[in-house]
């Protein structure tokens, strides 16, 4: 039992402390993005192209258009089924920034958010546009009581071009996979996954020289034409600031099954075609977003706390916040040494509720449920910090079927809208010593020549945690598997099907870290014979417990760690 112990003392090594200091800025605002693509061999552009035009941009972001979205590269740098290697990566980020410079991406990101016409010059309508949309309700008040009015926004919406980036995403090995058979039918799209972020360098010397060149109304011909060259010459520089070559594994899968051919549907190949690359297409921006919000502030979202009963913020799905998704909770404290307020994270939210906050109701709050920490007060500063969802369970059984234990729990409450919804997976073992009973008395148990005789459990299910205090959750839970041995003398497995359910009892060392009890009944089915990929189920009806002694199920406990990340 000693390597429990150690278990967490290396998790407590790895994981964050929660009152470490923390460089925060507390204001935030939307992303302008812009997504280019590298390709190989051009099989997939077309339509990566339609999916930009056609799939809604995730909300959380300003979509800056470019006419070309992507940047084919030579076959022989695909680099099929492995990891780029130092030299592989920074050759691709150096034609990135040739691209970036010599196609002017900077500069027509700027027309973008300023709406430019060679005709007509620039248009400041999306910016005004664009700036309303990210103030807050209270912004918008106290901008029209004052005698500038919503000029204070509209002169805000300059500031929002600097938070503009252009996301690469390296797609190698992209392959498609078709499966049909009578009226069933599968199509999945999958690929290696590379991330290259740059920023648009666009301050207070970029916007004075944009202004320079601004084209009025009472602009001769000739200073029109002469601040059109300007611009034309103007350099709007992006600078990398995250990469992640390797490592990042988007799919997207449609299937169509018999049972749907009983709401009359035809079987139409191109509709689940077009089904599975727009999945794949959203989980390209779902790893983005998960690994861009890890490494750049500007991607994470930071909201003030507005109530603490239940705990509130105005976030939601302007934000495309979703259900379960992990924040930070800030305090700035006043640091003697430094003499200044630094920012302290106190405790560690989850989303309960997510609002709908976009258009008339951006004053709409989302709640959340406190999972560590201490005391959540009006005016902290909550911040975005993803997580994948998914828990390693390491545990003992005491009585039950017994025996140490690895699974897994994985959130699955953020795609359905329910707080705290886990799939649950498991895989234990243990084993029974027969040595003193005479095994010929059984059918079963007298093929195996071995007195020690080893069984394997695999078991999958749900489970719905609840929060009684901030530190402790219950989670009751029903599981379905199988009870397997190992091969007999003659080469055959036995196994039989098993319920369980219970109550785990969780307490939170860390934020991410847990302690855990667990109460659990099993009920256990007939004998099952496995010979290869036949099973055959006992004719005479035996039971899993009559067959094997000590397998009887019943009633256990069980006491792990749960590290999630």
């Amino acid at each position: 039992m000693r390597i429990i112990p150690l278990i967490i003392i290396a998790l407590i090594m790895i994981t964050p402390k929660l009152n470490a200091q923390e460089e925060i800025q507390a204001e935030y605002d939307r992303i302008g993005l812009t997504v280019l693509f590298y390709t190989y061999g051009g099989k997939f552009e077309n339509k990566l192209e339609d999916a930009m035009k056609d799939v809604s941009f995730p909300d959380k972001f300003y979509q800056n258009k470019l006419k070309e979205c992507v940047i084919s590269l030579p076959r022989s740098m695909e680099m099929k089924d492995e990891s780029l290697a130092q030299d592989d990566e920074q050759e691709r980020i150096e034609i990135a920034r040739e691209y970036l410079k010599e196609q002017n991406i900077g500069r027509k990101i700027v027309e973008e958010w300023y709406n430019f016409d060679p005709e007509q010059g620039f248009d400041l309508s999306m910016i005004f546009e664009r700036a309303e949309y990210n103030a807050t309700d209270e912004e918008i008040i106290v901008s029209e009581g004052s005698k500038r009015g919503r000029a204070r926004i509209r002169d805000y919406g300059h500031e929002l071009v600097s938070n503009s980036y252009v996301a690469i995403v390296d797609l190698r090995d992209l392959k498609k996979e078709t499966e049909r058979e009578k009226d069933y039918a599968s199509v999945s799209y999958s690929s290696d996954m590379g991330l290259y972020i740059f920023k648009l360098k666009f301050g207070e010397e970029q916007i004075n020289e944009l202004f320079d060149v601004w084209i009025f109304e009472d602009d001769s011909p000739e200073e029109k034409e002469q601040k059109l060259a300007r611009f034309k010459e103007m350099d709007f520089p992006l600078e990398l600031v995250y990469s992640k070559p390797d490592w990042l594994l988007p799919t997207g899968t449609a299937s169509y099954g018999g049972l749907d051919g009983l709401t009359g549907k035809k079987l139409d190949m191109s509709v689940l075609d077009k089904e599975a690359f727009e999945k794949f297409y959203n989980e390209i921006f779902d790893k983005m977003m998960f690994h861009a919000s890890k490494h750049i502030q500007d991607f994470t979202v930071r909201k003030k706390v507005t109530d603490v009963r239940p705990i509130q913020a105005k976030i939601g799905l302007r934000e495309s916040l979703k259900t379960d998704d992990q924040y930070f909770v800030y305090e700035y404290v006043w640091d003697e040494q430094l003499k200044e307020a630094i920012p302290k994270r106190k405790a560690v939210l989850r989303v309960r509720k997510v609002a709908d906050n976009r258009d008339e109701g951006r004053s709409a709050e989302s709640s959340f449920y406190q999972t560590y920490g201490g005391t959540v007060r009006e005016g902290m500063l909550v911040k975005e910090h993803p997580n994948v969802g998914l828990a390693l369970n390491v545990g003992y059984e005491m009585n039950g079927l017994g025996g140490f234990g690895v699974g897994l729990r994985y959130r699955i409450g953020r795609y359905i809208d329910i707080p705290a919804l886990y799939l649950i997976t498991g895989l234990s073992g243990t084993s029974e010593d027969y040595g003193n009973i005479d095994k010929e008395n059984f059918k079963y148990l007298s093929k195996f020549k071995e007195d020690q005789v080893f069984f394997m459990r695999y078991d999958l299910g749900f489970g719905k945690g609840f929060r009684i205090a901030r530190f402790i959750e219950l989670m009751p839970f029903a599981v379905g598997g199988y009870n397997q041995t190992e091969s007999d003398q003659d080469g055959n497995k036995y196994a039989s099907f098993y319920y369980k359910a219970g109550l785990t009892a969780a307490v939170n060392v860390l934020y991410n870290l847990q302690l855990y009890g667990s109460f659990n009944y099993y009920g256990l089915g007939g004998v099952s014979k496995i010979d290869g990929d036949d099973i055959d189920t006992d004719e005479d009806a035996l039971k899993w417990a009559d067959e094997f002694p000590g397998q009887e199920g019943g009633t256990g406990i069980q006491f792990g760690l749960s590290y999630e990340f």
